[in-house]
Parts: C-alpha cells; sequence; structure tokens
C-alpha cells in the first residue's frame, strides 16, 4: 500500500480476513467502495506461531484459514511499514472465545511472544496459562509427533502428470490469484504446487510489482481479480485439469457456490475463447452468461455491437483451393480468399531436377477433392491484420457435415499447426484438438512427420507437338479418361492433370469456337468480344474439378483435341447453349447445331446481335475451303478441305502407313535420292512415314527434306528415306500441302515477330478457313474463318494490321498510290477494295500507336 495509510486503513476497526499467512500472520481488507479494498498484513504481537516450513506451520495455518472470508474486529499497536503492523483481532465467539490469540495458544499452534523491553500485561499471563495447559496435554507444539509435510513446487514431467491425473476432480487449495485466470494452486493429497488456468475463457492480465518484468494492467483487471479472490481464496475447492501450458495446466473448478467461470462471463469480468471449449468439462451455460454481460453492455462489453456476432457463421460454397492452407469461397454473392485458422500448409519445393517434392501438392489435392463445389460451414475465428505486402485475411474454421476439414488436414501430415503466444487469443476455435491431431500425426509418422520425402515425376504430354504425337496413338484408344482440371487457358483450352498416367496435357475442345481471352501477360490485349467471360464461364464449371474426355486428334502446338465432359454434362454443348461458342461448320453433331440455333434465337452473348446473313462472304469470288497444315515463321501451308478432298487424304494416308507397315519394306535398303526428288520419309516425332520432297543434299548422308502433304520441313539421314512407291506419286495423289502467303502484308521481323506469330497462330489454328486466292503455282490469299455471324467478315489480314502485328508490304503501298492517281486522272472514285480497307486500317493502327507503330511510321525508310 501506499499513500496516506491512515486514511485508507483505520487504526481499528471491522474488517474482513482475505488470507492467512501463518498462525500468527493475516492479510485484513476493507469494505469495498467503487473498486478493490485497502488490504493490510497484521501480524499478532502477543504470540508466535512456527514460520513456513517448521513443523506445524501447516496445522496452524489450516486452522485459521476456516476463517477466511468472515468479518472480524481489529486494532493496530504499531506501524512496521505501509502495509504491515503489529495488533490483534477478535471473532465471532467460537467455542465460547473471540480472542484469536488466545484460541491459537490453547490448542498449541502458537507460543506466548516475550518482549523484555515492554511490560506483561494480564493477557499476557493468561496466554502464559492455557500455553502450559497445550503443554501439559501435549498439544501441537508441544507434541512428541512431529508432522511431516513434503509440498513440491515444480513439476519434472508435466505431460505425465496431466495423463495421470486429467478429467479426474481434485481436492485443491487457491493459494494465490495472480489474475482473475490464473491461480497458484495446492492439489492437497498430491502434495503438488501447481500454476493453473481457467479453459475456456479470457481474464483481462494484471502483472504488477513482479522484479524485471514489464507492468501489465488490463481494463478491469484488478477488479476481475478482487472478484474471484473474494470467492476462492484460500478455499476448499476441487480442479479437473484438461489440458496442459507450458508450465502448468488449464482446466476447470468445482466449488459449492457456483461455477467462477460463469460467475465471471455475467459480470462482464471474462470473454469465451473458442479454440478451447471444446475441453471444457462443463459449459453448458457459458454462451448464456456471456450474452446477458453484453446485453447489459457490462465491463469488458461496454462497448459491445451486437450485430455482428451472427455473422461469424455462415455457409459457403468452395470456388477454388489456392494453397495447402488458403482457399476462395463464394458467400453472400461474393468471392473472398479465407486461410484454415491455426494452420501452415507444407511450401511448394522442387528439387535439382525441377520435379515437385514433400507434401505440397498432397495437401492442395486433399482438400480439391473433399471440398471443390461444395457447400460448407466456415466459422470466422479471427482476422489477421495485413502485414507487408500481404492483406489482411479472414482465418476461419471449415466443417463438411460433421468432418472438420483443418483437422482432417491435420491429422493426414499434411500441415503443421501454428504455434500461438500464451496471450495470442487468435487462433482456431479448435485449437486443442489441432493440437491433439498434430501430436496423433507425429506418433504415427504420417506425411510431414515422416522420413519420407515424396518426388512428383509428372510427365507433359504436351510440351511440344512432337511430343505430343508420340502419345496420340495411345490417347485415342484408351477411350474415355477421368483427369482433373489445373488451369483455364481459354473457354476452350484447359490444362489437365491425368491420375491414372501421371501426366498432364493440353485439352482443346473439337467442334466448337470459342472467342479468345485476353492474355494475362499483356494488359493491352483485351481479346476477342466475350472471350473473358467464356473463360470464366468455363472456369467456374471445370477448374479443379474431375472430368471425363476423350482425344481424337491434336492441333500443331501439342494441344489434344476431343470432348469433355462435367458431371456427364458435355461441356462444350453447354457452352453453345450459354452462347459462348460457335459451332465448326464441318461439325456432324446435330446436338450443337440445334443448340447454337437456339442461343442465336435468344441472342445469348455472341449472339446479341446477331441477324442472319444475306449474302456469302464475298459472293463475286471463288473461294476455297482450308484449314493450317504447319504454320512456322518461315510461312503457312493448308490443306483444301472442300469437296472430297479431306476424305481423299485420309484415305491415301491410310494406304500409304499401311504400306509401309509391311515387313519387307521395314528392311528394304535405303537409297540416296537427288535434290527436288520425291520420296517416303520417316517422321523424327513419331516414326509414321509420309510422303516428301528432298529440298537440299544438306551434306554427307543428311537431306534437308519438305512433307508435301503438311507443309513442314526437317533434316533426316538417308536410313530414314525410302523410294515414292508408284501408286503413291503425285500425279495420282497431288500434293495435299498448298504454301499461302498472306495478300498485301508482311509481318514484323522485330521485337514484335513472336507476337505477331503467336496472334496469327490463334486466328488460324484448330480452325476451318475461307481463302480467297489469287495466282496459280504460289498463292496469295485474304484469308476469312469460316463462320456466321453479322454483317462484313474481318479478313485474318486485317486483324493483324489492326493489332499493329502487320503492314503493308512495299509493292501494295505502291498499287494504291497508282490507282489513287488514276482515279484522279479519269475523275472517278471506284468500288473500294480489300487493299483500301487495308491501308485505311493501317493508318488508325498507326495513329493509335499500336504495337510495331510504337514509336512511329517506320515504313518511310522502306519507300525509300
Amino acid at each position: 500500500m501506499t499513500g496516506n495509510f491512515f486514511l485508507m486503513f483505520p487504526l481499528s476497526g471491522p474488517a474482513v480476513i482475505k488470507q492467512i499467512i501463518s498462525g500468527d500472520s493475516v492479510v485484513l481488507r476493507l469494505k469495498p467502495v467503487n473498486g478493490p479494498p485497502a488490504e493490510m498484513q497484521l501480524i499478532l504481537g502477543l504470540i508466535q506461531s512456527p514460520k513456513r516450513d517448521e513443523p506445524f506451520w501447516f496445522e496452524a495455518r489450516e486452522f485459521l484459514r476456516q476463517f477466511v472470508g468472515r468479518q472480524v474486529h481489529y486494532k493496530i499497536d504499531s506501524l512496521l511499514n505501509a502495509q504491515k503492523a503489529f495488533g490483534d483481532f477478535v471473532i465471532q465467539p467460537f467455542e465460547g472465545e473471540t480472542q484469536i490469540c488466545r484460541i491459537l495458544v490453547s490448542r498449541g499452534f502458537a507460543r506466548v511472544r516475550m518482549d523484555p523491553k515492554r511490560a506483561l500485561t494480564d493477557e499476557h499471563f493468561v496466554l502464559q496459562q492455557l500455553e502450559q495447559s497445550a503443554q501439559a496435554q501435549q498439544l501441537g507444539l508441544f507434541s512428541d509427533a512431529i508432522p511431516v509435510h513434503e509440498f513440491s513446487q515444480q513439476i519434472e514431467d508435466i505431460r505425465r502428470f496431466f495423463e495421470q491425473h486429467k478429467r479426474s476432480p481434485l481436492p485443491a487449495i487457491v493459494e494465490q490469484v495472480k489474475d482473475a485466470g490464473s491461480w497458484r494452486v495446492l492439489l492437497v493429497q498430491e502434495k503438488q504446487y501447481i500454476n493453473f488456468q481457467l479453459s475456456g475463457i479470457k481474464c483481462p492480465i494484471y502483472r504488477k510489482d513482479i522484479p524485471n518484468v514489464e507492468d501489465l494492467v488490463e481494463p478491469f483487471s484488478e477488479q476481475a481479480k478482487f472478484f474471484v479472490e473474494s470467492r476462492l481464496l484460500q478455499k476448499n475447492v476441487h480442479v479437473i485439469l484438461e489440458s496442459t501450458t507450458q508450465n502448468g495446466f488449464c482446466g476447470s473448478v468445482q466449488f459449492p457456490a457456483g461455477n467462477i467461470c460463469e460467475a465471471l462471463l455475467s459480470e462482464g469480468f471474462a470473454k469465451i475463447v473458442d479454440w478451447q471449449l471444446d475441453i471444457v468439462t462443463d459449459k453448458k451455460n457459458y454462451l448464456a452468461c456471456q450474452q446477458k454481460a453484453q446485453d447489459k453492455k457490462l465491463r469488458l462489453w461496454k462497448e459491445y455491437i451486437g450485430s455482428g456476432s451472427q455473422k461469424s457463421i455462415f455457409e459457403a460454397e468452395i470456388v477454388k483451393i489456392l494453397g495447402p492452407d488458403t482457399l476462395l469461397i463464394a458467400a453472400q454473392k461474393k468471392d473472398k480468399v479465407v486461410q484454415l485458422a491455426s494452420i501452415r500448409g507444407p511450401k511448394r519445393q522442387k528439387n535439382d531436377q525441377g520435379l515437385d517434392v514433400g507434401y505440397y501438392l498432397d495437401a492442395i489435392e486433399f482438400l480439391r477433392s473433399r471440398l471443390v463445389g461444395e457447400r460448407v460451414q466456415v466459422k470466422l475465428d479471427y482476422i489477421k491484420p495485413a502485414e507487408g505486402e500481404f492483406e489482411a485475411r479472414e482465418c476461419v474454421t471449415i466443417t463438411k457435415g460433421t468432418q472438420n476439414i483443418g483437422e482432417a488436414l491435420v491429422g493426414k501430415g499434411l500441415a503443421n499447426v501454428i504455434k500461438h503466444k500464451r496471450d495470442d487469443n487468435n487462433r482456431s476455435s479448435v485449437y486443442d484438438r489441432l493440437l491433439q491431431a498434430e501430436e496423433k500425426a507425429k506418433e504415427q509418422g504420417k506425411g510431414i512427420h515422416s522420413t519420407e520425402v515424396p518426388v512428383h515425376r509428372i510427365i507433359d504430354y504436351s510440351e511440344s507437338a512432337a511430343k505430343a504425337k508420340t502419345h496420340l496413338s495411345y490417347l485415342q484408344r484408351a477411350g474415355t479418361l477421368t483427369g482433373i482440371v489445373e488451369f483455364v487457358a481459354s473457354g476452350s483450352r484447359l490444362r489437365v492433370f491425368v491420375p491414372s498416367q501421371n501426366c498432364r496435357l493440353t485439352l482443346v475442345l473439337g467442334n466448337v469456337r470459342v472467342p479468345r481471352a485476353p492474355r494475362n501477360n499483356d494488359p493491352k490485349d483485351k481479346g476477342e468480344p466475350f472471350g473473358l467471360e467464356a473463360s470464366t464461364y468455363v472456369s467456374k464449371l471445370v477448374l479443379q474439378r474431375q472430368i471425363e474426355f476423350t482425344v481424337e486428334s491434336q492441333d500443331r502446338v501439342g494441344g489434344f483435341i476431343g470432348a469433355c465432359a462435367i458431371r456427364k454434362s458435355d461441356l462444350g454443348l453447354l457452352l453453345v447453349e450459354a452462347g459462348f461458342a460457335h459451332v465448326n461448320d464441318n461439325s456432324r453433331n446435330n446436338q450443337y447445331k440445334e443448340a447454337e440455333k437456339r442461343a442465336k434465337d435468344q441472342k445469348k452473348n455472341i449472339w446479341k446481335d446477331f441477324e442472319e446473313a444475306l449474302e456469302e462472304i464475298v459472293p463475286e469470288r471463288k473461294l476455297r475451303e482450308c484449314v493450317v497444315s504447319d504454320l512456322s515463321k518461315s510461312g503457312l501451308f493448308v490443306q483444301f478441305v472442300d469437296g472430297d478432298n479431306g476424305k481423299k487424304l485420309e484415305k491415301m494416308m491410310y494406304d500409304f502407313g499401311q504400306f509401309h507397315a509391311q515387313a519387307g519394306q521395314k528392311v528394304m535398303a535405303p537409297f540416296a535420292p537427288k535434290q527436288g526428288e520425291f520420296c517416303s520419309a520417316q517422321f523424327t516425332a513419331d516414326k509414321q512415314w509420309y510422303r516428301a520432297r528432298v529440298i537440299n543434299v544438306a551434306g554427307a548422308n543428311a537431306y534437308q527434306i519438305s512433307y508435301i502433304d503438311y507443309g513442314n520441313s526437317e533434316t533426316v539421314p538417308g536410313s530414314r528415306l525410302r523410294q515414292l512407291p508408284p501408286q503413291f506419286n503425285t500425279m495420282q495423289y497431288p500434293p495435299f500441302a498448298t504454301s499461302v502467303q498472306l495478300q498485301y502484308i508482311q509481318l514484323p521481323e522485330d521485337d514484335y515477330e513472336q507476337d505477331a506469330f503467336e496472334y496469327l497462330q490463334d486466328l488460324v489454328e484448330n480452325k476451318t478457313l475461307v481463302a480467297d486466292l489469287f495466282g496459280r503455282q504460289t498463292y496469295e490469299a485474304m484469308l476469312y474463318v469460316k463462320e456466321q455471324t453479322q454483317g462484313r467478315i474481318i479478313s485474318v489480314n486485317e486483324k493483324l494490321v489492326a493489332n499493329g502485328l502487320a503492314y503493308l508490304t512495299k509493292d501494295a503501298v505502291k498499287k494504291i498510290k497508282q490507282d489513287h492517281i488514276r482515279q484522279l486522272k479519269q475523275g472517278y472514285q471506284q468500288k473500294s477494295t480489300d487493299l483500301d480497307h487495308l491501308y485505311e486500317v493501317q493508318q488508325k493502327a498507326m495513329k493509335a500507336h499500336e504495337k510495331i507503330w510504337e514509336y512511329g511510321d517506320f515504313t518511310e525508310d522502306l519507300q525509300q
């Protein structure tokens, strides 16, 4: 105590016994007024009792402990300091006696204190007679039997002690109240002192006057401490050990006067700790008690606003697994990222070969297989504050049915439990269950707790066109395969993991053409209209979900063309029905065509402005339908598919393959063809035979050849060449691949060369085209994607120019100028041509500084 002691604690008057220190020393307190009352240690000046750890100290203290909480009348004789004094007190009659000193001496719990400097009083003579009587009866201090009490202050193995005594009511005495929720307790039968905390609730911290420790006195902590002291200090209770801490135990208290946790909650001196509730022995009234304090806005709840409490538990759908402990959920018509509370998943690691090692992928698959697309219950435990580049994040407990997902993840050894600081209550509402699951996983050596480190060897079938071709025949024969969609590149292009083959591949939807989505790495690329919407639509349907698919063929960049089903529904058909896809003209799927007609009639998405075309693309010209058979930076080859050309090529290739599969053909001696000669050649990628022509003899036993039915080229040794069988000569079967030059335009050869090439790929590959051809042996063409649409068809040539990825050739610009001069001389203006329109488009691209025009008109130098 500090300040004016006499004003705080009078020299005499009524007080309450707060605590017994020994047989001759007690702590008294006054009546509380607007807060905790003043306290004082009173030493009985007329007697002397055994000190701590001396014989009969415990017995003397225990005898006096029955008076704790009772009112007495004290008198101070002299002061030792501001908080300690000599004196005496009387109690209510106890076995006919009120003088506490007489009661203690008569039972042998104290001796008369003799002070030669002070004169003896009548009370001294009375006490001496009582002492002699106790001595004669061999009571207490005067007994020949010396009691032995070996109380232990420390526990060597807290966990072992807990396992021996958990969940059993243990007789105890509350020896010290550090703060309302943290005590020092004596287990009577075990003769063991322990540090004890109340389970399931958190009280304000009171820490003061501890050497080398900073003071911490939270609001209402002193009042809460007094609330507990006045009810339980040095009272007999039963404690139930429910869990362990770093240096003690958490548990519940059984006390005849009531449940102290419920009392603290009702008075607003404590808040429920959700993550500990599961271990509390009797918690049925906790929520009601806390709600009572909240409603009255008592103490800790004085600024409480009740509207948010009902939103901490809600239902949501799992949209995507972002990591081993992070998920994207859809709740209340809004997507948001959440993290599993108190859980940290394994980090992604790769070995020297670039292969995934560890349990990162396993943890993601565990969550994906159980959650994606499912409705779950989400409980908000706490909000992790923003830190550095990381945004604030809601940390939640997710339950599917009766299964706690976080607990199951930890139990499989696929995540660790975060070790929170003691005073950090921002943790999972089932934190103790998580710790138990982790401990069990460690004991069983599961997952990250095992000595084995898995290596995930996943083959990429679509790494290149050549590699894809080696796997194509197997995938075609395999029929229906099951896969998991890992990534949606566009509405018709999916990245799929196939568990049965331990491979990844790119799946391209056949029969349909979906608008191109924007490229992620190009902020200026907005894609085609409805491209982004189509990609989003497909992502919601299939991303991270299990699909079934079949493979029919492959494209030129390693993608496998086929069909995909999600929950027995054809994905391509769903896209067409939603108005996000055109049906290819060569498709024979009537169901697709009917769905497309319905989408057109309802003007869905890409068809919102659709009107039936009144005329052909360019009715006055003779056009050819074709598909791109080879596209490289050195040229473009097409195969004409109008009429019966497609069937002819298919039949010829089948017969050609059968011929070369004959045993005799396999062992035929190779030959040395001359430049320009036709031959059979074995393609490097798939080891199949195709018709070819020698372009150049590149050296000793090295031939540069071109495959005449596809257009691609490579250099091969003579051992992979054979004479062309006469039944497959070019008179009988003219080459099916035709070289085509995009009319009037030229692709750049500078920094935008790759961008132009990739954009051209997107425009023409895997699509049926219409070519307006010019020339006889060497063709120039205006290319159009064949599809039914409104108004003027935009050519591939124009799209390249409009996006700043191609420019008019020198000859084309010269022709425009000559035509303009002629028109001026003749005094008339002829109908606008394709070339005129391309020139206008190029001018707009130049003004907008698109791509190659970024730094102005570079063609001025070319025209010199």
